[in-house]
């Protein structure tokens, strides 16, 4: 509940979940502001609270508004230097969680440009080895990449399925 309310006062002080980059400046950063809308996800799922409902909304709404590129990817960051191609995988899972919470497939459908990336972007050598019953391929991106997006890959593949989307 604490972190909670870290949050709120996050939002009020800087008018939404945005970053302090400089002594003058304030962006957003799409794959944190996912990071802080799966964790309070997580935290509704135990101790579902309005206040969560919308922070969580208005969240991934700031997002959608102001974090797409022209070719329906979220950028890197906000400054116009790295407001660059991000493909995080993170705010798939954010986008997911607005939809389990309104029903709204529009959620999905904006992440549409952002699965389709990551599925085709392996990287690497792209070598298969059959291990049991699972074709395993080596991607050479390392465990950070397989952590930011193993869950959330299948968990919006498996929402937006469900939804009629994919």
């Amino acid at each position: 509940a604490k972190i909670v309310d870290h949050f709120e006062i996050w939002k009020k002080q800087y008018g939404g979940w945005l970053a302090p980059y400089t002594d003058h400046t304030v962006i957003r950063v799409p794959f944190m502001i996912a990071i802080a809308v799966n964790s309070l996800m997580r935290y509704y799922r135990i101790r579902p609270e309005e206040r969560i409902k919308t922070m969580i909304l208005e969240a991934v709404d700031d997002l959608v508004e102001n974090c797409l590129m022209e070719n329906g990817l979220f950028y890197y960051k906000e400054l116009p230097s790295l407001r660059r191609l991000g493909n995080n995988p993170l705010v798939l899972e954010a986008l997911a969680y607005a939809y389990e919470l309104t029903g709204n497939t529009r959620y999905l459908e904006i992440g549409l440009p952002t699965f389709q990336m990551n599925i085709k972007s392996s990287g690497g050598r792209g070598d298969k080895e059959i291990i049991g019953d699972a074709v395993i391929t080596w991607s050479g991106d390392g465990p950070k990449r397989f952590a930011q997006s193993f869950h959330t890959l299948a968990y919006y593949y498996r929402v937006a399925r469900e939804a009629g989307v994919l």
